[in-house]
């Protein structure tokens, strides 16, 4: 298994607690799908649903779109003024 060259020894694995036997399981896992396409698309689709459990993602994309909200609105305004807006130049 090319995905275990330079990984713990039996005993560093047995001196692990649960905790880190588990990360150190979910990271071999993750390698191992790296190498196929259909494992990267499984290891891109668990990294979505975990994204989508954290609460910082999901706070920083709100405030993403806010931010995105406010930029279009600005836009609006402007353009609603007729500041911003191009206007066409006539070639001679």
């Amino acid at each position: 298994m090319r995905a275990s060259k330079g990984g713990l020894t039996h005993e560093q694995i047995m001196r692990l607690s649960w905790r880190q036997y588990l990360v150190y399981l979910d990271s071999f896992t993750w390698l191992l799908r790296e190498e196929s396409e259909d494992g990267r698309q499984k290891n891109a689709k668990a990294d979505m649903h975990a994204q989508a459990a954290d609460p910082r993602v999901r706070e920083h994309k709100r405030k993403m779109l806010e931010q995105d909200k406010a930029e279009m609105k600005a836009l609006m305004e402007r353009r609603a003024k007729g500041k911003g807006v191009r206007k066409e130049q006539t070639i001679i």
